[in-house]
């Protein structure tokens, strides 16, 4: 997207600091988004005690036991010294969270961010970049 902006020389020319106001927008999006869809993950794993029970187990199988058995210090693995959540859950072990990743999917089907649909319906054509709405 920065690419995008600074190619446009002719919009952001007189107005340099636009392209950080764009850039914060759409950074205060991203985060407004993912708090939202966080929120209502959890609000429905407090409402199926079985669902959450389930992600438990997902977690366990494919983050807890594979960092026991791979990575875990010999404290970690008696029990002595309590698991370092940053190392075990690894950026490749999220995506073995097949069950937490469904309910993700089905939380954002059920409470999408963005609608699907709107209700504003322009009166004029306008252009963007090259393309006429």
């Amino acid at each position: 997207m920065l690419d995008y902006l600074l190619e446009d020389k002719e919009c952001f020319a007189k107005r340099p600091n636009e392209i950080i106001d764009q850039l914060f927008d759409f950074f205060l999006a991203g985060t407004n988004t993912t708090s939202y869809t966080t929120q209502m993950l959890i609000y429905h794993m407090t409402k199926n005690k079985d669902v959450l029970q389930k992600i438990r187990a997902d977690y366990q199988k494919h983050v807890i036991d594979p960092y026991l058995a791979e990575d875990a210090s010999p404290e970690e693995k008696s029990g002595e010294k309590p698991i370092d959540i940053l190392k075990a859950l690894t950026f490749d072990r999220t995506f073995e969270l097949e069950y937490f990743n469904m309910v993700y999917n089905e939380t954002m089907r059920f409470h999408p961010v963005v609608q699907a649909t709107s209700t504003y319906e322009p009166l004029v054509d306008v252009k963007f970049a090259d393309i006429r709405l």
